[in-house]
């Protein structure tokens, strides 16, 4: 365990509390010049709700108490606050905010009123650490003080502040082709008390699933295998409960609180990336449950192998496992999603609706449950039953509630993967058979689907002219009318656009 990283100063280690000091001094500043650079009103209402944590080799490790505020701070004052810590560190190349919950901050035993830390009270049997309050208009540094004889077990701290959603088990996840291998995998981990697969790894896009599917396994374990001890946590939480055992004075080790947990359940691995000090730290906890054969969950948004940030060690433990992709939802999945949640909420919803729904809310499984709400409590409330004329009325901060436009390059994309072939191909002069078709597919959909004359059509696929345009929108339309899986394979197209 390093400890606070030395490398913004490039001072050697004298101790935590020297260490502590400079690191808190660079702060001071990096605030003062902050504040000359957004103006007292910004700093006061933004950048003042930030506090330190430490330099972690070369980033910036800060915590605000709500993730509104976080997000606000980091889309309007990243680079701001990146440049002028570089002022005094320039070593440090990147900046990290969590979210930190009060109730790690309620026993608050002594205020400093200067920039020396009362050594009495780190004489005892108590820890101490340095808070740097944010707003340079308070001049106290603030010192929590507990007990640690006293202190609860960090796996108790987590187990109170983490709780699982009662919606997310493996009856309330809809199967469909996209997801039914992750399904499958998680509900085999879950059923079998013996470990087969270490870790097992989900993957995927924000709104897929993954969340749902890990927090099962933690509800199935518990109701069916009450004598294994479940801990789900996020990395995120496992990233701060480690640093706050880097300021124990008396040599606690972190991988030790964990010792009792027979299944290790952690949300978004992704946030450890580009912080060492925490990912070897992790790493002995992961060698140490597998020594044990204890079993390891995780999810992230990436595969292990794409996991900018992490290291190669890391890389290597996670992919030994079962390594599993939770891939994008599909129409299909999105209509059943749409028709279980309307059953749920007991609500009948006209059948358009879900067409227009699923067609249109593609990026989030989560994105697409929040719209049936919102049309939902609508109805409720003004007493008038669920239409599309109602969709444009409550979603219109939707795309789906505005004209939806087409581009050229999404049909050409689209259709190039479905037949499996290069757009250079598409747009060549070959006449091989399936890549004469999947032109003249992608020219009946252009066609159909945007403003474009036959002409500019022939222009965009390869300088062909508008009467080979018409002949391909006619051979589609003919094939359509005579072929009815053909016609099913255009209208999945359509729809997927």
């Amino acid at each position: 365990m390093n400890g606070f990283e030395h490398s913004v100063s490039g001072m050697p280690h004298s101790g935590n509390s020297t260490l502590t000091t400079e690191c808190s001094d660079i702060w001071s500043k990096t605030l003062l010049h902050i504040q000359n650079t957004v103006g007292t009103a910004s700093f006061k209402t933004w950048i003042s709700k930030l506090h330190l944590i430490n330099f972690d080799n070369n980033t910036l490790n800060l915590y605000v108490n709500s993730n509104f505020v976080k997000d606000t701070i980091l889309a309007k004052y990243s680079d701001e606050i990146l440049k002028s810590v570089q002022v005094y560190a320039p070593r440090i190349t990147s900046v990290d905010i969590v979210v930190i919950e009060d109730e790690f901050k309620q026993h608050e035993h002594c205020t400093l009123n200067s920039n020396k830390v009362d050594r009495s009270a780190t004489e005892s049997n108590k820890f101490d650490y340095l808070s740097v309050p944010g707003s340079l208009f308070n001049k106290s540094w603030q010192t929590k003080l507990s007990n640690t004889a006293s202190s609860e077990p960090i796996t108790k701290i987590i187990s109170k502040n983490v709780s699982l959603d009662k919606k997310f088990t493996f009856e309330n996840f809809v199967v469909d082709q996209s997801n039914e291998f992750a399904y499958v995998a998680t509900k085999d981990v879950a059923r079998n008390s013996t470990v087969n697969f270490n870790p097992l790894f989900l993957y995927g896009g924000v709104g897929m699933g993954k969340t749902h599917l890990i927090q099962a396994i933690a509800w199935y374990k518990r109701k069916n295998q009450s004598n294994k001890k479940v801990l789900y946590v996020s990395a995120e939480r496992f990233m701060y409960l480690f640093l706050k055992s880097l300021r124990l004075k008396n040599g606690i080790n972190f991988k030790d609180f964990f010792k009792d947990v027979d299944v290790l359940i952690m949300d978004d691995i992704q946030f450890i990336c580009g912080k060492e000090s925490t990912q070897e730290e992790f790493l002995h906890v992961f060698n140490k449950f597998a020594s044990d054969d204890h079993q390891i969950i995780l999810s992230a948004n990436k595969a292990p192998g794409e996991l900018t940030g992490l290291s190669n060690t890391l890389k290597s433990r996670l992919s030994g496992g079962l390594v599993v992709d939770v891939h994008p939802s599909t129409y299909e999945l999105r209509v059943k999603i749409l028709q279980q949640k309307s059953k749920q909420l007991k609500i009948q919803i006209p059948e358009c609706v879900v067409d227009k729904l699923a067609c249109n809310i593609t990026s989030s499984v989560r994105e697409l449950e929040g719209a049936l709400n919102r049309l939902v409590a609508h109805s409720t409330l003004i007493g008038k039953n669920i239409s599309l004329e109602m969709i444009k009325d409550v979603l219109d901060d939707l795309p789906i509630a505005k004209e939806h436009t087409v581009s050229l390059q999404s049909i050409q994309s689209q259709v190039c993967g479905s037949f499996s072939i290069s757009l250079s191909e598409m747009l060549s002069q070959t006449r091989i058979k399936t890549v004469a078709v999947a032109r003249q597919v992608a020219m009946y959909l252009t066609k159909e689907l945007t403003n474009y004359s036959y002409s500019e059509i022939g222009k965009l696929f390869g300088n062909r002219n508008h009467s080979t345009v018409i002949y391909a929108v006619k051979s589609i339309k003919n094939r359509i009318r005579e072929d009815f899986n053909f016609l099913k394979s255009i209208e999945s197209l359509k729809k997927s656009l």
